[in-house]
């Protein structure tokens, strides 16, 4: 039988999983349109749209390169550029967002954990670890 101490601990252990994740600021302006496909990289959050357009990104990246090296015109003067930023800015920031989505993912994941956890707490534990909290306050002032 699961008691409400051991619901409380999985419930603290859960809440400590909670986490930000560190905001890197975007090397591109973020709105990729190719192939089609347009999405703004701020807002997105559709993984297999975020894959396709980097999946035609990379597809036409290395078109490119393999353009430039049959044209024997490897000298990095028509270094490869769309919208006007590099194809390492714009992995960077596909990169970023899948992370950000991600890290979304799980701490919806982890929240509803603790909605779960809390509805399964009884209200008299509950109510007991309150009188603890305001008992251990008021003797520490």
């Amino acid at each position: 039988m699961i008691t409400d101490r051991k619901l409380i601990q999985t419930l603290e252990f859960a809440k400590s999983q909670l986490t930000t994740l560190e905001k890197k600021p975007w090397k591109t302006h973020c709105s990729l349109d190719i192939g089609g496909v347009k999405i703004n990289l701020h807002t997105c959050n559709d993984m297999e749209k975020i894959i396709n357009a980097a999946k035609l990104l990379l597809a036409d990246y290395y078109s490119h390169e393999h353009t430039l090296e049959t044209l024997s015109l490897n000298g990095g003067k028509y270094n490869y550029l769309h919208s006007g930023f590099t194809i390492d800015d714009w992995v960077s920031d596909l990169k970023q967002r899948v992370l950000i989505i991600q890290h979304k993912e799980k701490q919806d994941k982890i929240n509803n954990s603790i909605k779960e956890l809390e509805a399964m707490t009884s209200e008299e534990f509950k109510q007991v670890e309150k009188f603890s909290k305001i008992e251990s306050m008021l003797s520490s002032l």
